[in-house]
């Protein structure tokens, strides 16, 4: 199975935890466009009913944009299998872009956290992802 995939601006990496590691470029400008594209690129490389969590290490990025924003945080916009998104910053600038991404499309409908690294952000995320599961093997 394929665990690798390079875009134009980002590397993703599907670790052994099921959980998808993706470092996106420096300086970028996030746009509805690459979320479409990375989220899609994700699916690709898992089956259609894999609960999947999601690394963005948002420590290089410039600006996300509205509709990039709103697509990467709404669960149906993907299908509904990302279980989490762990947002990784190492500075201020990505933890002020990961602070306004969380409160501006609230973590309700999509869990989300910030971090420093990405080990805190995947044993959190392993957490969630395998819920799903746990909830659909044990109803009651």
């Amino acid at each position: 199975m394929l665990n690798k995939k390079s875009l134009d601006f980002a590397n993703i990496e599907l670790l052994d935890s099921g959980v998808f590691n993706v470092k996106l470029g420096e300086r970028i400008i996030l746009e509805l466009e690459n979320a479409t594209e990375l989220i899609d690129s994700c699916n690709q490389l898992v089956e259609s009913d894999h609960y999947y969590g999601c690394i963005l290490n948002m420590s290089d990025v410039a600006f996300v944009t509205e509709d990039a924003r709103n697509y990467l945080t709404n669960s149906n916009s993907h299908n509904g299998n990302i279980s989490g998104l762990g947002l990784v910053s190492s500075n201020h600038l990505g933890n002020i872009i990961c602070t306004l991404m969380m409160s501006f499309c609230g973590t309700d409908s999509l869990p989300m956290k910030l971090f420093r690294n990405r080990f805190e952000a995947e044993s959190w995320i392993t957490s969630l992802v395998e819920k799903p599961a746990l909830t659909l093997l044990n109803p009651s």
